[in-house]
C-alpha cells in the first residue's frame, strides 16, 4: 500500500459538509479522477496549440492515442457524455 500523508486545504463550509459525508475513500477517488482530467486537458491544449503531436499529448495524458481520440472528441461536443461515464473509468482505473 502507498504511504499516506496528510494535506490541509481550505473549503467552502458546504463543500466539506459534502465530503465529509462522501467518507475518505471518494475524497480520494474524486481527486484521483480531477487529477487525471487535469493531465488530460493540459495535454489537449498543448496539442490544440500546436505544442506537442498528438501521440505526445496521449503520453502526457496517460492515456493511448485511440483514448485519447474519443476524449479530444467528446470534449468537442462529439460524443457526448458518456465517454466519461464508459470509457474514462477503464483509463481511470488501468482498464
Amino acid at each position: 500500500m502507498a504511504e499516506l500523508e496528510t494535506i490541509t486545504v481550505q473549503l467552502p463550509a458546504k463543500l466539506v459538509q459534502e465530503l465529509n459525508a462522501a467518507g475518505q475513500s471518494v475524497m480520494a477517488d474524486l481527486l484521483q479522477r480531477g487529477l487525471r482530467d487535469l493531465y488530460i486537458e493540459q495535454a489537449l491544449e498543448q496539442y490544440r496549440r500546436g505544442n506537442i503531436s498528438f501521440g505526445a499529448a496521449a503520453a502526457q495524458a496517460g492515456l493511448t492515442q485511440s483514448q485519447t481520440a474519443l476524449v479530444s472528441r467528446a470534449r468537442q461536443g462529439v460524443l457526448g457524455s458518456w465517454l466519461f461515464k464508459v470509457v474514462m473509468p477503464l483509463a481511470w482505473h488501468g482498464g
